[in-house]
């Protein structure tokens, strides 16, 4: 059985990429609940692990431009 997180050609997902792929899947089924509670619940942990892979990546490479 493959890893669904690793991409042949591409270097393994680092554990926040996973998780936000994770919770992009738990987005996409919440919209079938229609409970807009919740829909801003994962709304806010997705804007929150952006936030700090953006700050791993501009740790990583100070000269990335992150727009």
């Amino acid at each position: 059985m493959s890893d669904p997180f690793v991409v042949p050609g591409r270097e393994p997902m680092s554990p926040i990429e996973r998780t936000i792929a994770c919770c992009l899947e738990a987005r996409e089924a919440l919209g079938q609940i229609a409970d807009p509670f919740l829909q801003t619940l994962i709304d806010m942990l997705l804007l929150e692990l952006g936030s700090r892979l953006a700050e791993d990546i501009r740790r990583s490479n100070p000269n990335a431009i992150l727009s």
